[in-house]
């Protein structure tokens, strides 16, 4: 195997200075591609997923499902109210998740522009006129969940190959059985397909977004069917570039996109932005549990941290809590508003009511210091003055935010943070909404601030 020139090489500082270099390196040729430039997606802080099952909408979310029961009314106004109520606003966009099949009592994939997927959501026609009421009258912006890494047999037209595009390991073997096939991203007679079919179900449903679930390849899977036509055995980031970007050429212009992982630099040019799971700190399926004694009554850990996400501001960061972690930290609804990402809500099931609050605090403001947030320039892990408390920059036009967390399990009072100081500047505890007096000296404002 043929390995790539690696050079070391001595600069100036710490990771800091080299997250600068790779900006700076990005910057020389990271063009997105019909994509991160739509200020509907852009600007999003919070969005909702709504659900179309009974089944699963009251067995497994517990919340009350999007549609009726026999699908022919869409509770729109009545969920857009609830949201006012509890969540203080309106979600950015909505997020339809209408894959399961209350009739057959299982999911449905892969056939996504067709009459018997059409049918969950209350036919062609029920689910436009639903989407056209959330974005051309409520300015709701709609996405629709889709899948592309599989497909249930049964769901497939009876002229399709059914296995011909699987995954196959080296043994021979498919990733397939008589339910469900695991489709091989470089294989171009699936891609073909799958691009087609999601063109037709963004053109006749007039969703301004789309999703694609289980995408960076997850399963990372190589596969070795020559088949297929790639090498072998396949590279999974070949295969999400040739899936991604045949089907952004395919999509409208004005047709968000985004993904369930993130992509690398190659790949996500063609994506507006993607979900993540990086806060999730006692989940081992995402994060490894390393040596750590947890009898240990520690006072400080380390604030998780997802550098893409100043890496590429516009490619956007959504959040996805799935549950509240028993640990002894800081809840992870604490990291996305530390690092100005965008809230993904998935049920309201999971959030206690001082949960609720956080989260509702933090929106209110994200939305009044939105020119902050979405900075082209955001700078982690600013510099602070006390141990265990961490610190994010995100200037604005004629204003800064720094949002600051104490990664202790304890309370801690104290100078925090040292910033410029220009004349008649105000500083604020936007949290708490009061007045800061720091102390000015040598040119720097010194903030004392009890967390």
């Amino acid at each position: 195997r043929s390995l790539p020139e690696i050079r070391w090489q001595p600069h100036e500082g710490d990771w800091h200075s080299a997250l600068l270099i790779y900006r700076r390196f990005l910057n020389s040729f990271y063009k997105p591609v019909k994509a991160q430039g739509k200020d509907y997606f852009l600007n999003t802080m919070v969005n909702t997923c709504y659900h179309t099952t009974h089944t699963l909408s009251w067995s497994f979310f517990r919340v009350p499902p999007i549609l009726s029961k026999d699908k022919s009314i869409y509770y729109i106004d009545e969920l857009l109210d609830f949201e006012k109520k509890h969540l203080g606003r309106t979600p950015d966009f909505a997020h339809l998740w209408w894959s399961y099949s209350d009739d057959k009592k299982r999911f449905q994939y892969g056939n996504w522009s067709s009459e018997p997927f059409y049918r969950q959501a209350g036919g062609l026609e029920k689910f436009k006129e639903a989407i056209h009421y959330f974005q051309d009258l409520k300015r709701v912006p709609v996405s629709l969940y889709t899948i592309s890494d599989r497909y249930i047999n049964a769901d497939m037209p009876s002229d399709f190959p059914i296995r011909k595009s699987a995954l196959t390991y080296q043994n021979g073997s498919l990733m397939a059985n008589d339910t469900e096939t695991y489709t091989c991203l470089n294989d171009d007679s699936w891609v073909d397909y799958a691009v087609s079919d999601l063109k037709k179900l963004m053109q006749e449903t007039g969703a301004r977004i789309l999703y694609s679930d289980v995408l960076s390849s997850f399963n990372a899977t190589r596969c070795y069917n020559p088949s297929h036509g790639h090498e072998i055995p396949s590279n999974s980031i070949k295969g999400d570039i040739k899936f991604i970007s045949r089907l952004r050429a395919a999509l409208p212009d004005n047709v968000a996109f985004w993904t369930e992982y993130g992509l690398p630099d190659s790949a996500s040019v063609y994506c507006d932005g993607f979900i993540s799971y990086y806060f999730m700190e006692l989940n081992e399926h995402y994060a490894p549990v390393y040596d750590i004694d947890d009898r240990r009554n520690e006072r400080e850990f380390a604030a998780p941290f997802a550098a893409v996400r100043y890496l590429l501001p516009y490619y956007k960061l959504f959040a996805l809590p799935t549950g509240i972690e028993a640990g002894n930290k800081p809840s992870q609804v604490d990291s996305i508003f530390f690092n100005g990402e965008v809230f993904h809500e998935v049920t309201w099931f999971l959030h206690e009511s001082n949960v609720r609050r956080r989260i509702n605090r933090a929106l209110a403001i994200k939305d009044q210091y939105k020119d902050c947030f979405l900075s082209a320039d955001p700078e982690p892990r600013v510099q602070t003055l006390m141990s265990g408390i961490y610190a994010n920059r995100f200037p604005g036009a004629t204003r800064t935010v720094w949002t600051l967390l104490n990664a202790a399990p304890v309370t801690r009072s104290g100078t925090m943070l040292a910033v410029p100081h220009t004349e008649g500047a105000v500083y604020r505890d936007l949290w708490n909404d009061r007045v800061l007096t720091p102390e000015i000296k040598n040119g720097m404002a010194f903030l004392s601030l009890t967390l």
